[in-house]
């Protein structure tokens, strides 16, 4: 049995556990204890237990596999509230293939802007359309509207570049791929950690949604920004693409070539 301390003022609880040995690649499940009968919520749990070395994924969610439309207010809302979840076009597809080239023992994880207080929400919807893995997402919680609409649009980079150093710190030994979007600062975040962990990221995907200009923002998909984003890095090592389906391929290259 593991005990979780105390939450924060968010209501979230971080603790650093033991658990049991396990070998790599193996997915357990755990259930909350003393729990009274006929409490709600999500009170199941997966651990993977990932080896040292080999492959990793770490996917953004909104725009880059999930419809959110992060760049309109009235569209994160719409999106969050009221349409059913829907996974961005050729994405799911993508995921799949990925996870056949790279096989057993690859950890897969979620890094979204996205506030605790969405997480069975994502759950429920990383479950229906991809590959198992850990979903990393902000330590807040929103109260209000604009509390949320705060979250998944102010300070993604730094967020972002924040949790992918802790990622480095728990398995610096892995070659990473990382996949995102145009939207939002995707690329910069990832531009950076490519060259503060030189090694440790092997590939670059960035999803360039056809649409942003009914948003405002066709100046995100300009050649010059991801130039400047990648700066210094080999260009077989990033690539912007529309269609998921160009993508595999290049996974495939990319594996066999390290």
């Amino acid at each position: 049995m593991i005990r979780l301390g105390p939450t924060g003022f968010n209501g979230i609880s971080s603790n650093v556990a033991q658990v049991a040995s396990h070998s790599k690649g193996a997915l357990v499940d755990a259930t909350a204890g003393n729990i009274p009968s006929g409490v709600p919520g999500l009170l199941g749990m997966q651990t993977y237990y990932a080896g040292p070395s080999g492959w990793g994924i770490i996917s953004d969610i909104d725009d880059t596999i999930k419809i959110t439309t992060t760049s309109d207010p009235i569209g994160i809302l719409r999106e969050t509230f009221v349409e059913e979840p829907r996974p961005v076009p050729g994405m799911p597809e993508l995921y799949k293939a990925i996870d056949g080239i790279l096989k057993t023992d690859t950890p897969w994880f979620y890094l979204s802007a996205s506030p605790y207080n969405l997480y069975p929400f994502l759950r429920q919807f990383r479950d229906a359309y991809y590959p198992q893995g850990t979903l990393v997402l902000r330590d807040t919680s929103w109260k209000t509207i604009a509390g949320l609409l705060a979250a998944l649009t102010m300070g993604t980079e730094e967020y972002k570049v924040e949790r992918m150093k802790k990622m480095y710190g728990w398995l610096p030994k892995r070659k990473m791929i990382v996949i995102g979007d145009s939207t939002q600062s995707d690329p910069e975040a990832y531009g950076e950690i490519y060259r503060t962990f030189p090694g440790w990221i092997h590939l670059i995907l960035i999803r360039k949604p056809t649409d942003t200009a009914a948003f405002g923002l066709s100046e995100k998909n300009e050649p010059a920004r991801f130039e400047k984003a990648f700066k210094d890095i080999p260009k077989d090592a990033w690539h912007v693409f529309e269609d998921p389906n160009e993508c595999v391929e290049i996974v495939r290259a990319t594996v066999k070539r390290v």
